[in-house]
């Protein structure tokens, strides 16, 4: 996928914490990893990552039951999802501080990943 400036985003599909994961990655330099909110899914960050790109890998997944990921019956507690992220990051990424971005529900899962501990984060931005 390529936007009007010529990023170009790529779609990928990882195993973690026994999910499927769908993930959109663009860009070069520091981590930055970007969750959606409710009812939405990776695609939500398209339009900005171009910019965001310019300074950063952006990483923006679908959590657990939306978008292109795994769909179980049950997990969507915060600290599963965030325990998911954790484990993408740490399995695509390797260990690295991030920076950490959510929207509406991902505000809640970033949260809960800063809280947890899982990795340093640089700063945790909710919106």
């Amino acid at each position: 996928m390529t936007n009007a400036s010529n990023t170009r985003i790529e779609s990928h599909t990882a195993e973690a914490n026994g999910q499927s994961l769908h993930y959109l990655i663009a860009g070069d330099g520091p981590l930055l990893l970007l969750l959606h909110g409710w009812p939405q899914h990776s695609h939500h960050w398209r339009t900005i990552m171009p910019a965001l790109a310019e300074h950063f890998t952006v990483v923006a997944p679908d959590l657990r039951g939306s978008g292109g990921s795994t769909k179980p019956r049950t997990g969507y507690v915060k600290r599963e999802l965030a325990a998911d992220m954790h484990a993408l990051i740490a399995g695509q990424f390797g260990d690295q501080k991030i920076s950490l971005c959510g929207y509406d529900w991902g505000a809640n899962v970033a949260y809960a990943y800063a809280a947890c501990g899982f990795r340093r984060c640089r700063p945790f931005i909710p919106i």
